[in-house]
């Protein structure tokens, strides 16, 4: 398919078959990552739906291969791809101009009313899914409930969540990594067990006390229920989150304390490191609450040549900051130019 798009476009039919496509043509992208036009790059997504279907990339993406496989009518995500960009070059936001344009575009073909609805929700939605997963808490239960509101449907989520990653697989060899691809399937499941399920209040509050009360297996006593106590709703309503982790091994009595000069009496400092799948660092930082404790940890990690991937920050009841960043540390070659940088 990929390859009698290329021969349409180069001879210039699929311009002329398709009239809302010609602007594109040879339109340059001045955008990070974005390594070719923005014909052959929407072009591009098609091929890698395909290499998805076909299994070359059944190792790396297991979840994403079966999930093209178990779609039973691709056209949806195929026309998603090939229309998702089709807004670029008309000034302002792309993505409402190109749902316009593939709207128009699917009715005067004749397309069935369904899918000029799913190809136009895949254009005006298609960066919001990355934008959401890269940039914001998904540890954040009401930011699952707004996108999983958004989206409406579980069908709609498989094939946006497709769009996602061949959008970012077809822009560059260096956009896509095992970081961005480990946010979105966590954004994906989350939501995919939301829209299964849907949300209710009395479940969320289940969810709240069960998780409390799991918060340290096997600790019943005084100080495991301080623990359970202190933490606010958001930072354990994710069983799996290095939040909860931490609270269940972390007890404040016997905690190994960092005191420097000049500590007010009772401050400490206490502190783990996990290495994660996905080649990147959590360092999990719990300590007495201060203000502008965020840009001290941030700017100390970046002095030492860390690269902040994400962070979740928590400020209990009673004062303490539990805060856990995800950290990855630079090239060889970012070192070694931050370091000359630093020298000078």
């Amino acid at each position: 398919m990929a390859r009698t798009l290329v021969a349409m476009n180069e001879v210039g039919l699929l311009g002329r078959f398709l009239p809302e496509w010609e602007h594109i043509v040879n339109r340059w992208q001045h955008v990070m990552y974005h390594t070719y036009t923005v014909d052959v790059h929407s072009i591009f997504l098609v091929e890698e739906v395909r290499r998805l279907w076909k299994g070359d990339f059944e190792k790396e993406l297991p979840a994403q291969t079966q999930l093209v496989r178990d779609e039973g009518d691709l056209l949806p995500l195929i026309l998603g791809c090939l229309m998702h960009d089709i807004g670029k070059g008309l000034g302002g936001d792309h993505s409402p101009k190109g749902a316009v344009l593939a709207r128009t575009c699917l009715a005067r073909l004749g397309a069935d009313p369904e899918l000029i609805d799913t190809v136009e929700f895949l254009v005006q939605q298609h960066l919001v899914m990355s934008h959401i997963a890269q940039r914001r808490d998904l540890s954040d239960p009401r930011l699952v409930l707004d996108f999983a509101k958004m989206v409406g449907s579980r069908s709609r989520l498989r094939l946006l969540y497709l769009l996602t990653v061949v959008d970012i697989r077809a822009s560059s060899k260096k956009a896509w990594t095992e970081w961005k691809g480990s946010l979105l399937q966590e954004l994906f499941e989350k939501t995919s067990e939301l829209l299964e399920t849907g949300p209710t209040t009395r479940a969320r509050d289940r969810a709240v006390r069960a998780t409390r009360r799991d918060a340290a297996p096997g600790g019943r006593g005084r100080a495991a229920q301080r623990r359970r106590g202190r933490c606010c709703d958001r930072g354990v309503l994710r069983p799996d989150s290095a939040a909860l982790f931490h609270l269940a091994h972390a007890d404040t009595d016997r905690a190994p304390r960092a005191r420097r000069d000049g500590a007010p009496p009772g401050a400490f400092i206490y502190a783990r490191i996990r290495e994660m799948r996905g080649d990147f660092t959590e360092f999990i930082l719990y300590t007495r609450d201060v203000h502008g404790l965020y840009s001290y940890v941030t700017g100390v990690l970046t002095a030492h040549l860390m690269n902040i991937l994400g962070a979740n920050v928590y400020t209990t009841r009673d004062g303490m900051a539990l805060e856990v960043y995800r950290v990855a540390r630079l090239p060889a070659t970012r070192r070694c130019a931050s370091s000359r940088g630093r020298s000078s």
